[in-house]
């Protein structure tokens, strides 16, 4: 089972590329995840990390590049949602040691919607491995 640091969202649990920071309970320690809460916070780092950085030039998506493209709002959607399938897949093949709660079993749902030609909003449902319902909104 892995661990990771957790990280600080925004105060509507929406996340946004610039608002994470490490997070520390009530002693000073630094809160470490596992289970459903780190696959949330790793799956929503590499939606939002942008790609074709060095070293780990796999690692993370075009998405904070793609509003602004000059394509079409249902190619420009289409293009979100691929880009988030193949994140998801990267996601899950590259967890070390996988727990249900960690892997994503189904992708239920991918809804994006504009809040204007420059900004969207997505929310990923996803079912993991051991039965439970994540729900993610991600903003632009």
């Amino acid at each position: 089972m892995g661990r990771d640091i957790k990280l600080l969202g925004s105060s509507n649990n929406q996340f946004y590329g610039d608002l994470n920071d490490i997070s520390y309970d009530s002693n000073g320690n630094i809160r470490m995840l596992t289970g459903t809460e780190r696959a949330r916070q790793s799956i929503v780092k590499i939606l939002l990390t942008s790609r074709n950085n060095i070293p780990f030039p796999d690692y993370g998506t075009d998405l904070p590049n793609i509003t602004g493209a000059g394509l079409a709002a249902d190619a420009t959607k289409e293009l979100i949602a691929s880009t988030i399938l193949f994140a998801l897949t990267f996601y899950n093949t590259s967890l070390q040691d996988p727990i249900p709660s960690e892997t994503i079993q189904q992708v239920v749902d991918i809804q994006i919607r504009f809040e204007d030609p420059s900004s969207y909003e997505v929310y990923l449902s996803l079912l993991m491995g051991d039965g439970t319902a994540l729900n993610i909104p991600l903003g632009s």
